[in-house]
């Protein structure tokens, strides 16, 4: 990510590459997740000083508008395009060492296109 603004309540960025790797699956059949395009992540400060939340968020780069797109292939049958948007929440720490830890706990990516699952969940940690 590029922090977009100076250190204050809220922080944007520009999140440079995204990959979902790891156990994606819908029931037991394997599954893949392509990213097309990367938007940005606002983020808040939580209720402690370590702790902030980030929410997708779409960046205007001049006329164009850039939102981060993922597409889920999961078999012979479904092929769904998720937008993140604020819906998809995830909470970031920070340690007295100064590692980040971003996670999203069955948060809900917005459907937008495609043969999609009934509900979906995205669990994701990165560091």
């Amino acid at each position: 990510m590029t922090l977009l603004n100076t250190a204050a309540e809220s922080i944007l960025a520009h999140v440079l590459s995204l990959k979902f790797e790891g156990n994606c699956h819908l029931n037991a059949t394997a599954c893949t997740v392509t990213v097309s395009e990367v938007g940005g992540i606002s983020f808040e400060h939580g209720p402690n000083g370590l702790e902030w939340l980030g929410k997708p968020v779409a960046l205007a780069l001049g006329e164009t508008s850039m939102n981060t797109i993922a597409n889920f292939r999961c078999g012979f049958l479904i092929n769904c395009t998720y937008t993140l948007g604020e819906e998809t929440e995830m909470t970031v720490t920070d340690s007295a060492e100064g590692e980040a830890t971003m996670a999203a706990e069955k948060a809900p990516p917005k459907r937008s296109a495609g043969f999609c699952p009934a509900t979906s969940e995205w669990d994701a940690t990165y560091k």
